[in-house]
């Protein structure tokens, strides 16, 4: 079977939105609490995302969303490229990434993804896109 190149792109950068009782039932409360506690606000959107965009950067940017926490599923040692990059008043940082590992950012912060050639990356992504929500 042959994808269209516009399916190819959907399956190489897969993101599926999860609702708070999903993502419970998934990691169970206590740790759900504790990544609500880290992400220290209200959010509106939770993500699982896989990647495995060969040969693709994202150059760098600010993000829509107000607060993004990202939960890094697998490690630094599962792929190549696909760094994230942050730029600041020291220069470019570019945090490691385990699995388990968090980064919290809000939507001032300058960043992009390096070139990603081998492997796939998964994340699970808690994003704040509203300055007022109903929980």
């Amino acid at each position: 079977m042959t994808m269209s190149p516009e399916d190819q792109k959907i399956f190489d950068d897969f993101k599926v939105k999860l609702l708070k009782s999903e993502l419970i039932n998934m990691l169970g409360q206590e740790v759900f609490q504790r990544l609500e506690t880290l992400f220290g606000d209200s959010y509106d959107e939770i993500l699982i995302r896989r990647c495995q965009a060969h040969d693709k950067f994202i150059n760098f940017h600010t993000d829509v969303s107000l607060k993004t926490l990202q939960l890094a599923l697998n490690g630094d040692e599962d792929y190549e490229g696909g760094k994230l990059v942050y730029m600041n008043g020291e220069g470019m940082v570019v945090p490691k990434r385990e699995a388990g590992s968090i980064t919290i950012h809000d939507n001032q912060i300058v960043h992009g993804v390096t070139n990603f050639t081998k492997g796939t990356r998964y994340g699970l992504f808690l994003l704040k896109k509203r300055t007022s929500l109903i929980e």
